[in-house]
């Protein structure tokens, strides 16, 4: 696995459009970053399902057929137990077919990380030697998921942000959820955002932590708790989640070496996508 890994948490933002972006930019940022950031060696995590239609599916899509075949893995997917307990062992043989070309592949449950290949359609689950795991059927698949649960949807998604957070160098993020009332679409599970709550594993542990505030989101009101804009540029809102107020102030305090100031704060206004790529790049190669 390559050594310099960088996270990215890119989504989109219900006040995307209040800002003036259309959708499309969030993709052009999504697949700016992943280009940069891999062209300099640097291999991506990301946490969640492969929905097609997503940003991810889309963006996997999109770079396996420059990296197929040439002994590059640009990308570290990590599984949540929260995703993998809604597959089949035939979906989960497909999705590793479908991304070994580009991808390393963890499955996160209950606080254990495990690495997944495929060979002659069986599962083999960690690393090589006598604890490697062959998953043979759907009936084995259910019943190793069943020796390790986990509790709630919501821990089973801070596992998976924990197991990156610990092997990344630092994290990229765009949009989140803000848990605003009235749009079901921004409803986030657990205490706080995924968005926030990556935030402040990297900020924690003095990793750095890149919101590109300008296309909204968490990553904006993030972006505003470390000083990078202005509280003036918060997007206007009614009544706002308290846990998501709470999370946020949670945020603040917590500072980057200063001397990575200008970048973070060029990269929270910043909406050009290749300048945008650049400046993540520059913070993650500075640490």
């Amino acid at each position: 696995m390559n050594e310099r890994v960088v996270a990215i948490s890119i989504g989109d933002a219900v006040d995307r459009e209040m800002l003036g972006f259309p959708e499309r930019e969030v993709k052009r940022v999504l697949f700016a970053l992943c280009t940069a950031l891999i062209r300099e060696g640097f291999q991506i995590a990301y946490a969640g399902d492969l929905r097609p239609g997503g940003y991810t599916y889309e963006m996997f899509n999109f770079l396996s057929g420059t990296y197929a075949g040439q002994g590059i893995l640009p990308f570290l997917y990590v599984v949540p137990g929260s995703v993998s307990d809604n597959l089949k062992f035939e979906e989960v043989v497909e999705l590793v077919r479908r991304t070994r070309s580009v991808s390393n592949i963890l499955l996160v449950r209950n606080g254990q990380a495990f690495s997944i290949t495929i060979a002659d359609e069986k599962l083999l689950i960690g690393p090589k030697g006598p604890k490697r795991i062959a998953v043979n059927s759907d009936l084995e698949w259910q019943a190793f998921r069943q020796r390790h649960p986990y509790s709630t949807i919501a821990d089973a998604l801070t596992d998976a942000r924990k197991t990156i957070a610990s092997l990344a160098s630092g994290c990229v993020a765009m949009g989140g959820k803000m848990g605003w009332p009235n749009h079901p679409q921004d409803q986030f599970q657990g205490q706080m955002p995924g968005v926030v709550e990556e935030a402040l594993l990297y900020l924690k542990a003095n990793k750095p932590f890149v919101p590109f505030g300008a296309f909204g989101g968490a990553a904006r009101d993030i972006a505003i708790a470390l000083g990078f804009l202005a509280p003036t540029e918060k997007t206007p809102r009614g009544q706002e989640h308290p846990g998501y107020l709470s999370a946020i102030k949670q945020v603040k305090g917590h500072r980057h070496p200063s001397a990575l100031d200008p970048l973070l704060k060029s990269a929270a206004t910043q909406e050009t996508a290749e300048e945008l790529a650049q400046l993540a790049l520059e913070v993650m190669k500075s640490f």
